[in-house]
């Protein structure tokens, strides 16, 4: 539109209420975009249409490749488009014209098959055996500390140096995870004084993170669990488990002494500090 009006006039424009109506007009009506006149309507020039999918055009191709590359994807034949972006014409000849080694399907209603699958599950979730997951998942944990750890984690506890901040992993990025699978971890008082155990958990962008602060971990979730006999000393221990595979995952924890067990569901959306 810069093109056409001026960057002077939509930098004011975009000021404007009508500018973000407008985008929202916009993204409704991208799926029913065809190259061609109809009477009544804006004339749209086929090279300003594919420029106003160029954008999404990248983002779709980068994300879909990287799923085909995958190990996981080994056999794949076929690429199911569904959505309302899938209703447009552009998006579907762009597809078969990148991915001419699949056949490239579109449902009757692409719109209602996302419901239909939603619905689907809610009556019975066996229908998904497995799910890829998204995501590095793991906790923050505190071990010995050895050479070659940054030594701003370095921390003495009982005359022992430990490494904190480093990153548990439970399951990598990219792993195939059957759906109710729960992954284990034993993790062990640090003092012999300690009450309770606070446990961080987080997700990240790489497979194999080191520490909890390298790029691309964040924070999903926080677990404490009360560790009220201290009989055991540094011996006493807390088993960690994360269940996988749902539509949340959740996390427990329970004190190997006493038994007593908490648990919570992990945050995947929001922000958790």
């Amino acid at each position: 539109m810069a093109e056409i009006f001026g960057s002077n006039v939509i930098e004011d424009f975009k000021k404007t209420s009508d500018f973000m109506e407008m985008e929202s007009i916009i993204e409704l009506r991208k799926r029913d975009i065809t190259i061609g006149t109809r009477t009544g309507k804006l004339y749209f020039e086929p090279d300003m249409v594919q420029k106003i999918f160029d954008l999404t055009f990248t983002n779709l191709f980068t994300v879909v490749e990287k799923v085909l590359n995958h190990e996981n994807a080994v056999g794949v034949n076929d690429i199911i488009l569904v959505g309302g972006l899938a209703q447009a014409d552009i998006i579907f000849k762009q597809f078969k014209e990148k991915f001419s080694g699949y056949k490239v399907i579109v449902p009757i209603d692409p719109v209602l098959a996302v419901l239909k699958g939603a619905v689907m599950f809610g009556q019975d979730t066996d229908i998904i055996s497995s799910r890829i997951t998204a995501h590095t998942y793991g906790f923050d944990v505190m071990r010995f500390f050895m050479h070659g750890d940054p030594k701003g984690k370095k921390r003495k506890a009982d005359n022992i140096d430990y490494c904190v901040e480093v990153f548990e992993k439970m399951v990598a990025i990219g792993d195939s995870v059957d759906v109710g699978k729960t992954v284990g971890k034993e993790v062990f008082a640090s003092s012999k004084e300690m009450k309770s155990i606070v446990l961080k958990f987080y997700q990240s962008e790489i497979k194999n993170p080191k520490y909890v602060t390298d790029p691309g971990c964040k924070c999903i979730g926080k677990l404490s669990v009360e560790m009220p006999d201290l009989s055991g000393g540094t011996e006493r221990s807390v088993m960690v488990s994360i269940k996988f595979g749902e539509t949340e995952i959740t996390v427990c924890g329970v004190d190997k002494t006493t038994g007593k067990k908490q648990e919570t569901a992990l945050d995947l959306l929001g922000d958790t500090k």
